[in-house]
């Protein structure tokens, strides 16, 4: 399977496809796709990947990730549980050129506009699910008029952009592949001391070639990227493990030094760890 770009299989007769991802771990190559992704996690948790940055997900997290916009979904592996996600594909143009620029939909516009840089919506998430789960079960008409609906909760719903936009390229699959491997490089071992000359050597790279070609991708150089990753599953663990210490945590996803981290901490999270966990735990 190509890692990028990858291949929606919506036959033409289709201006949607609902499709159902259930296994241990889900498709864990970075890909991007024409399509609009609407998803929707049933069951499980780990770390969405998209574009430039990287967000935590779990049971009832809802994410829309815009056309060729690279993600991918992480799952965390946990002694052979199911981890289960619906998604929806489109893209506007199935519906015609101007259906979605009709009066009526004009409130669908917000929708899209967010969707440019990927977003998850904040607020009545539970109606969202419902109407996936609905879904599931829909014959092709009412699946079209639950796609309308989650379409307008989504086009009102308050909304956490994913991305800074920043990130615009098409991939060629031979780009995607080095940076699917960089990334898989990252996220699997964000834990352990990782080097530069660790990331030269997976992208087949000079020094200064990767870091101009890391930065330009991402925005960010290595280090910081990987500082970000380190620094959001340290937050997810700060809350879902209350007893855990601090120190404990920092040293599980990387940090060799407390100070070192309550300082990253800090930056990204303009708090510290403590802090959040009583603020965000509460």
């Amino acid at each position: 399977m190509k890692a990028l770009p990858f291949k929606i299989p919506k036959t033409q007769h289709n201006a949607i496809l609902f499709q159902e991802d259930s296994s241990t771990l889900f498709y864990d190559k970075l890909h991007q796709h024409e399509e609009i992704q609407i998803s929707c996690i049933i069951k499980g948790e780990g770390t969405l990947l998209i574009s430039d940055t990287v967000h935590p997900y779990k049971q009832g997290s809802v994410f829309v990730i815009g056309s060729w916009q690279p993600h991918v979904f992480r799952s965390i592996y946990r002694n052979g549980e199911i981890s289960n996600m619906f998604s929806i594909f489109f893209s506007p143009s199935s519906f015609g050129e101007t259906f979605f620029n009709l009066s009526e939909l004009q409130k669908t516009h917000a929708f899209f506009e967010a969707a440019t840089y990927g977003f998850q919506p904040t607020i009545r998430t539970d109606d969202l699910v419902s109407i996936f789960y609905k879904m599931q079960s829909a014959s092709e008409y009412d699946r079209l008029i639950l796609f309308l609906e989650l379409i307008k909760l989504l086009s009102v719903n308050s909304k956490k952009l994913l991305t800074t936009g920043l990130f615009t390229q098409i991939l060629s699959e031979h780009e995607g592949k080095r940076m699917s491997e960089i990334m898989d490089l990252i996220l699997t071992n964000f834990h352990k001391k990782l080097s530069l000359e660790d990331a030269v050597t997976t992208a087949n790279m000079t020094k200064t070639a990767f870091c101009k070609y890391f930065k330009n991708r991402t925005n960010r150089t290595f280090f910081d990227f990987l500082t970000e990753v380190r620094i959001h599953h340290a937050a997810d663990t700060l809350l879902r493990y209350p007893d855990l210490p601090i120190q404990l945590i920092a040293e599980q996803c990387g940090f060799n030094n407390l100070s070192h981290f309550n300082r990253k901490f800090r930056h990204y999270k303009d708090t510290t760890p403590s802090a959040y966990r009583d603020s965000q735990g509460s």
